[in-house]
């Protein structure tokens, strides 16, 4: 499958090279896809003019779009898993071909009839023949008025060449601004599949209604040149508009719950959905009508409607595709997220400028005012002018020392009043600090699992952060390799910021960063382990439930050396019942003899740790062998493989073809937040059945 493929790659695979193997796996479903637009354009060609014919199929087809979104995030994903879900779909595409099929089949015999009693009426009065003709001319006169007039020149108004490069450029700036659009919500929301889902409806609601608009307004008349301009321009307004109105959608968005106007997790996604639709609306009204203005102007005579529609279609999807990877990659790391919008609003308002020289009429009269906008424009993005995005960048009660927007996430580091430094990544706070009761619980989390090992010689380490858990395993005596595998690369770099906490672990001569996605890092070939380690990672963000599926554990046991431990690090306050009853089904499937173990941090915050592989001679740590700086360490067994089975009991597994963590995390939590619940104490009700309370920490940092 697709997850074996990508493993099979060597650990240093660029981007470049995942995205091949992605596009060859995906390069005919996604081919045939992209087919059905001009196929249905030259079905709507048959009833319709071609603007109409161009636009309403697009349309309609977007709209869709926004139902399949919503109904495969909110109800398929979640009951049927992704491989239900696919056959949901594949079967749909077959029950849409058979349609097809049997209405082809219809029309043709309708046409093979009608001839035939055409041939055998010959014979008939000329009087009924004339009757006849009239009919047929009425009809004919129906028929034309139902298609655009023809245009007083033999070729389009724009020139075809001109035209692909239009669209094209259409392409990349549309969807460049949609990735930057995520981003910008995503400050404001905590990044979730949902979350994704609402905004990227959100996007195509506005493109499938400027496309319907432009059908509407075109059943009889032929497009002009300057309502194409005038789409950009209004498309580049629409960017800026929303570039101010995002800095305040979190303020809105906090003020709604705080106010409990939000009760429930669907009207939260509500709230998501529609704040999203009222930021883009305006602009994807104008990017929808672009398209089919574009297929209608460069459509000539000389070549039909649907093989233009399918070229421009072509050239705009590939420029997307650039698009997507130059603004994430390229345009937002290196202008930031803010300027980024402000440049790409400027896009628009180039493409427009291009209008002229694209078309065959004269538009010249609009190149002068365009140009003095766009310099404008330029001015403000070059003097860095434009809005803040982001309304929490600047904090009263700390002093912001980094902050990018890294491919990634936005990273942040800031430091309070007291010293305290804290690591944000898209304004999410996870545990990522040097207060001292932090950075004590962090070094247990590194130095339990290194001493249930004997002799640990080769560990790894999923999730760096501050780099100061990694520090505790860098302590280990007799150690040889100390690798550590992060996804946001931007990390490793914030590392001396964090220096006093994480003791310059990254010098270390055991110490290798790895920049990556830690399930794959384990799913292909590599050294043993005699340790293998997974931070504490917030289950509700996109990916990481993947880290407790079977799958994926399946592959840390491959990776485990002959008496290897794993241990995976669990926030028990961020995960709900459901949540904790699968990770742990999924980890027992797995490793039939696992253990759990308790490591404090706090009441509010106490962290489970799945087992696998510890010996009974090292269930009981001395906590004199546990002393780093920052306090006195203990952990000890709370769970033994019986109470972990009582405990899953018939939840049903996480796994890459239903991720249940992923899916159910952010209800629970968000759920729990709406009724001002604490959704860890329902968590802990599964607990005191199955061991006795968890004693004091003699030597422990008061509030460690």
């Amino acid at each position: 499958g697709l997850p074996a493929l990508l493993s099979a790659r060597p650990a240093t695979s660029s981007v470049v090279e995942r995205l091949l193997v992605l596009s060859a796996v995906l390069l005919l479903p996604t081919a045939l896809l992209g087919a059905t637009y001009p196929a249905m354009v030259a079905a709507a060609r048959r009833v319709a003019g071609p603007t109409r014919s161009a636009a309403l199929p697009y349309g309609l087809n977007t709209l869709g779009a926004v139902l399949g979104c919503l109904l495969v995030s909110l109800w398929w994903l979640p009951s049927l898993g992704l491989r239900g879900t696919s056959t949901v779909l594949a079967g749909l595409n077959l029950g849409i071909a058979l349609v097809v099929a049997v209405t082809q089949r219809r029309d043709g015999v309708a046409r093979v009839g009608g001839e035939s009693e055409a041939s055998g009426s010959s014979e008939r009065a000329s009087g009924e023949g004339e009757r006849e003709g009239e009919r047929a001319s009425g009809s004919s006169e129906r028929a034309s008025s139902s298609a655009e007039p023809a245009s007083s020149s033999a070729e389009p108004p724009l020139r075809p060449g001109r035209a692909l490069v239009l669209a094209v450029l259409c392409g990349l700036v549309g969807i460049a601004v949609e990735v930057q659009w995520v981003r910008a919500l995503s400050l404001s929301f905590p990044a979730t599949v949902y979350v994704f889902a609402m905004v990227l409806a959100a996007y195509l609601v506005g493109i499938g209604l400027g496309s319907s608009v432009i059908a509407r307004l075109h059943r009889s008349r032929p497009p002009r040149a300057h309502e194409l301009l005038g789409a950009f321009v209004l498309a580049a307004l629409g960017c800026l508009l929303a570039l101010n109105l995002l800095p305040v959608v979190g303020p809105w968005s906090l003020a709604r719950l705080a106010e409990g106007t939000l009760t429930s997790f669907g009207a939260y996604l509500g709230w998501i959905g529609g704040i999203s639709v009222l930021v883009m609306l305006p602009a994807t009204v104008a990017m929808g009508a672009a398209l089919p203005l574009l297929v209608a102007l460069a459509a000539g005579p000389g070549r039909g409607t649907a093989t233009t529609a399918g070229r421009i279609y072509a050239a705009n999807t590939l420029g997307g595709v650039v698009g997507s990877l130059a603004g994430t990659f390229w345009l937002m790391p290196t202008l930031g997220l803010s300027r980024s919008l402000a440049a790409l609003a400027l896009g628009y308002l180039a493409l427009a400028l291009a209008v002229p020289v694209a078309s065959r009429g004269s538009l010249r009269t609009a190149r002068r005012g365009l140009a003095a906008l766009l310099a404008l424009g330029a001015l403000v993005v070059a003097l860095d002018l434009q809005p803040e995005v982001n309304a929490l960048r600047e904090r009263p009660d700390a002093e912001l020392l980094h902050y990018h927007d890294a491919p990634s996430g936005t990273v942040a580091v800031y430091e309070d009043a007291d010293g305290t430094r804290s690591l944000r990544i898209d304004n999410q706070y996870a545990l990522s600090d040097t207060a001292p009761a932090t950075v004590a619980m962090q070094h247990r989390l590194g130095l339990v699992p290194m001493a249930l090992h004997p002799a640990p010689r080769r560990a790894l380490l999923v999730g760096f952060a501050t780099g100061t858990t990694l520090s505790a395993m860098a302590a280990t005596e007799g150690l040889e390799q100390l690798d550590c595998v992060e996804i946001h690369d931007e990390v490793f770099a914030l590392a001396p910021y964090f220096a006093a906490a994480n003791h310059e672990v990254w010098k270390h001569p055991a110490v290798r960063l790895v920049e990556g996605d830690g399930r794959l890092h384990l799913a292909r070939p590599g050294p043993a382990y005699d340790v293998v380690v997974e931070d504490l990672f917030v289950p509700r963000n996109p990916g990481v439930g993947s880290l407790y599926s079977v799958e994926h554990l399946g592959a840390a046991r491959q990776r485990l050396a002959e008496g290897g431990v794993l241990v995976v690090w669990l926030p028990l306050w961020q995960l709900g019942p459901d949540e904790l009853r699968s990770i742990v089904g999924s980890f027992v499937e797995v490793f039939p003899a696992a253990t759990a173990w308790v490591v404090p941090h706090s009441e509010a915050r106490p962290i489970l740790g799945l087992v696998a592989g510890a010996r009974d001679d090292q269930v009981t740590i001395d906590p004199r062998s546990l002393r780093p700086d920052a306090a006195p360490e203990r952990a000890w067994r709370q769970l033994d493989a019986a109470d972990l089975r009582r405990l899953a009991g018939r939840a049903p597994l996480e796994t890459l073809d239903h991720p249940v963590v992923e899916l159910s995390a952010p209800r629970s939590m968000m759920q729990a937040k709406l009724e001002g619940r604490s959704l860890l104490s329902q968590t802990l009700e599964l607990l005191p059945p199955l061991a006795p309370p968890i004693p004091p920490f003699p030597g422990d940092m008061p509030g460690s």
